[in-house]
């Protein structure tokens, strides 16, 4: 149902009785969405927040998290996040632990999976994301630049669209592409080594658990919120946001690795991806609706 912000909208309306349950979006501050899960509540239901926000410690957080615990946080019964970053982040914002569910998001492990040995692929990076500042694509040129000259054998394979399309283009070893359908995303990560993830912002990008279902191991920086489930050392590397000369230096030490400590990342991402699968979303779904029985 599409429904207007500002409009006071009742379940009656849009032709359905009031929920028991209710799933709200962060669009929650918004009118009539705000209304919905009111409604929701005068009823005696339980209204469950879904949010992949990530913890940053900032300042507007700190406000955030104020604002939060004086207007918002009455209107929510629990609180569903993607991982570890979401659970700490609503935690400051007075959520107590039996009220966070973790799991939020998933990926279809049938699409993406296991290929090759990581030894046995070629000596390939890969990027999928839009081509923009956020996405810290000038930090990736940068750094494959001056990895390139010690090791020019190595390519990179990138997907995306956006305005910084030439600049990628221009990069030596950079083998640049539209935006392609997951299966074939999924075909092209089976072929790649290692996902480099270098946003200066991204709360839960789902490429990092498809190329962790794919076997390849991750070099992200310090600003992807979804790390902490599917990066430790024996899978990859991280590095301080922005800096190319630090995300070099992961790209030489992938490039170095030898086949015994490929098939230990390769192993760890199957792992570590295996958590986030479709069938485990669907068991914290039903944990949610049982508990709130």
């Amino acid at each position: 149902y599409w429904i207007k912000p500002n409009k006071i909208i009742k379940w009656g309306d849009l032709g359905l009785q009031t929920p028991d349950i209710f799933f709200q979006a962060g669009t929650y501050y918004i009118k009539s969405f705000k209304n919905l899960g009111q409604q929701v509540k005068k009823k005696g239901g339980k209204v469950i927040l879904l949010s992949d926000n990530c913890y940053k410690k900032n300042l507007r957080q700190v406000v955030g998290m104020i604002l939060f615990r004086m207007i918002f946080q009455r209107w929510f019964n629990a609180v569903w996040v993607p991982g570890k970053s979401g659970k700490k982040l609503m935690r400051t914002y007075g959520f107590s632990k039996k009220q966070i569910y973790e799991g939020l998001y998933g990926v279809d492990n049938n699409c993406f999976k296991a290929g090759k040995p990581l030894y046995k692929r070629s000596k390939q990076f890969i990027f999928v994301g839009n081509f923009i500042f956020l996405k810290g694509v000038l930090t990736l040129v940068e750094a494959f630049k001056e990895f390139n000259t010690c090791h020019p054998e190595w390519k990179i394979l990138i997907f995306g669209i956006g305005p910084y399309a030439k600049i990628l283009k221009a990069c030596p070893g950079a083998t640049v592409k539209s935006f392609a359908q997951p299966s074939e995303i999924s075909k092209k990560m089976r072929e790649s080594r290692f996902l480099i993830q270098p946003s200066i912002v991204d709360h839960w990008p789902l490429v990092v658990p498809e190329a962790a279902l794919s076997g390849c191991g991750l070099i992200l920086s310090s600003s992807v919120g979804n790390r902490m489930e599917f990066l430790n050392h024996k899978n990859g590397f991280t590095y301080q946001v922005k800096s190319s000369k630090k995300l070099a230096r992961c790209l030489k030490r992938a490039a170095n690795l030898d086949a015994q400590k490929l098939d230990e990342v390769y192993n760890e991402s199957l792992r570590l991806g295996s958590y986030y699968t479709p069938k485990n979303w669907a068991n914290n779904f039903c944990k949610i609706i049982n508990d709130c029985k």
